[in-house]
Order: C-alpha cells, then structure tokens, then sequence
C-alpha cells in the first residue's frame, strides 16, 4: 500500500487496484504537492463540508467519474450536482471496491447545516488507517484502540490514545 500526503488534510491511498483520495484541498493551497488535474482517483472521501477539506472534490470527481463518500448532509448536496455518491453516518460503515470504510465521530463544525464532521476508518489492502479529518480530542478515540489501526493520518504530530508519539503519517 502506498500513502501519499498531498496537503493539509489530503492524501492519496493507493494498493495497486484502488486510489482514494481523502479530503482534496489543492487549489489555492500554496503547499500543495499536486494539481486536482494530475489526480484521477477511483473514489474520494470527505470528512466535512469545510473549503480546506471539501476543497476540489466536486471538479476531480467530474473529470474522473469518481464516487465519493460523505455523511448524509453532504452527500445530498453533492449528489444535487450531479454526482455519484455512497453516503454513511457516524458509527456505520460500508463496503467498498477497496475494502471498508467506516465513519468515526469528529468534534467539529461541519460546514453545512444540518451535517456532522467525521473522521474515517479505512480498511484497504489488509491494513486500517485512521483518518481524523478535523476532530478536537474526544473521549470516542479511545475506542479507537480496538480497531488496531495501523496508520494514523492528521494534521499534526499528536499523543495518541495508544500511547505513543506518532506525528503524522509514522507507521507503527
């Protein structure tokens, strides 16, 4: 499996049939280490409607036909434009081409009335990588531990609930 962190919150995961492509803020990011136009992932995931996550989701998912996976509120609106979307909610988790993925519970505003933030447990290629999107610390990760995830994605190096320093991206 090959993780690629792209900017802010974006990265790529690829395992060699599937590309998901989570949280695609690139234009107008001066740290982004791509263009939306050099990406054509098979899906895209969002964790929330906030510019600097939901950022070029809609313009790749046109160029490449990708589906996206959001919570509920957001996948009503992106599906209004047009677009194929798989949508879940906190605590659910769906099959997919790749493997599963699962929505965890965020502590965040959500950028769309009525819509939650969410960060992602993605099952691809026999690994769980942890997404946590926009989330302050909540007492939910803990739960966390017992999804035995292999890889944490986030903004910053942060203390886990796992008991190790692990700045973004360290597998364990």
């Amino acid at each position: 499996m090959k993780i690629t962190f792209l900017s802010h919150a974006c990265f790529l995961l690829e395992d060699g049939k599937h590309s998901l492509l989570i949280d695609p803020y690139l234009t107008g990011n001066p740290l982004a280490a791509a263009k939306p136009e050099e990406l054509s992932p098979d899906f895209i995931a969002v964790t929330h409607a906030h510019g600097d996550h939901l950022g070029d989701t809609a313009a790749i998912a046109k160029r490449c036909g990708s589906t996206i996976f959001a919570v509920a509120e957001l996948a009503r609106t992106l599906r209004g434009e047009g677009l194929t979307v798989s949508d879940g909610n906190l605590g659910g988790s769906q099959p997919t081409a790749f493997g599963r993925l699962k929505y965890v519970p965020a502590c965040h505003g959500s950028g769309i009335a009525g819509g939650l933030a969410c960060g992602l447990l993605v099952e691809m290629d026999g690994k769980k990588i942890y997404h946590a999107g926009d989330t302050a610390l909540i007492s939910d990760m803990a739960l966390l531990r017992e999804e035995k995830s292999t890889w944490r994605c986030c903004l910053s190096g942060i203390i886990t609930l796992w008991g190790l320093r692990m700045p973004c991206g360290q597998l364990r």
